[in-house]
Formats: structure tokens, sequence, C-alpha cells
């Protein structure tokens, strides 16, 4: 092929240049394909949790009617950059009723817990740690939730 006043096109450098196109295209291909031996695992945030309840922490007493619930926790980070933790990121669903953490958190040290202090949670990082909520003394159920729980997988595992 030619053009008036231009140099023909070399088919053989045409054909060189496509099967160098389809050669690289094809390897970045292969590098982004997973390899079905080894399936990726799910990122979850796992929560394995107890609780008990207090009348009073160290010098901090549940107001008339109440109780504090102290929530012991162990959490683990699967897969995903990292996950922060702040006591204000938690809430405990008794009876329909959404309560945020306590300011008693800060004193579980008092009773022999680790206070849940906002840090972040890297990739296989693991935490152990407490929050306190202030709730009915009459309580028939309770749930946790966190408030980002729609961002993560979490998996809450009552130990």
């Amino acid at each position: 092929m030619t053009v008036k006043g231009k140099k023909p096109i070399s088919w053989k450098w045409v054909t060189i240049a496509i099967i160098a196109l389809a050669v690289v295209s094809g390897t970045i291909s292969a590098l982004y394909q997973a390899n079905p031996s080894e399936p990726i695992p799910p990122k979850e945030i796992t929560i394995k949790y107890t609780y008990t309840t207090m009348d009073s922490v160290s010098l901090w007493k549940a107001e008339a009617g109440k109780t504090l619930l102290v929530v012991n926790m162990t959490i683990e980070n699967h897969g995903y950059d990292s996950f922060y933790l702040d006591p204000l990121n938690f809430e405990a669903v008794v009876d329909g009723v959404v309560y945020k953490h306590s300011i008693i958190t800060y004193f579980l040290d008092d009773v022999g817990y680790i206070p849940m202090q906002p840090v972040y949670l890297l990739d296989k990082g693991k935490v152990v740690c407490a929050i306190a909520f202030e709730i009915s003394k009459d309580y028939q159920s309770i749930s946790l939730r966190h408030m980002w729980a729609l961002q993560y997988n979490i998996e809450w595992i009552s130990a």
C-alpha cells in the first residue's frame, strides 16, 4: 500500500507489531487471572465476644434501674487493609433500644479488662479489648453491632 509521496507500508512490520501486541496483551491478561487451584479467601472481620453485667466499675455506679453491660472482645482482621476500632462505632441493641458506649469503658482496666482504644487494626491484626454500655437492668435480649457494618463483612461469634 502506498500513499502519494509516502514510503510504502511494510506488512512485515505491521505483522510483527500485531504479534507483539497480542503477546503483551495475553501476558497481562494471564497476570490478572486468579489461579483456580488457589481460591481467594473472603475478607472478614471476626469479633468473638463474651459479656457480663456489673453494678459498678471502680468509683462508677450504674444509674437506678440500669446495669453495666461489659463486652469483652477478640477482634481479628482477615483481608482488609485496615479496620478502624473506636468505642464510638459500637452499639448494643437491648430489647429494641440502641445504646452507645458508656464513659465507664475507659475505666474497665480497674476491674481487669483492657478498655477499647481508637486504633486501626491492619490486615492479619488482632486485638483484645472491652467496652461498656449502661443498659436497662431488666433486659431480655442483647445484640451488638458496628456502625460501619455495611462496609465490612463482620462475623459476630458469641464465645
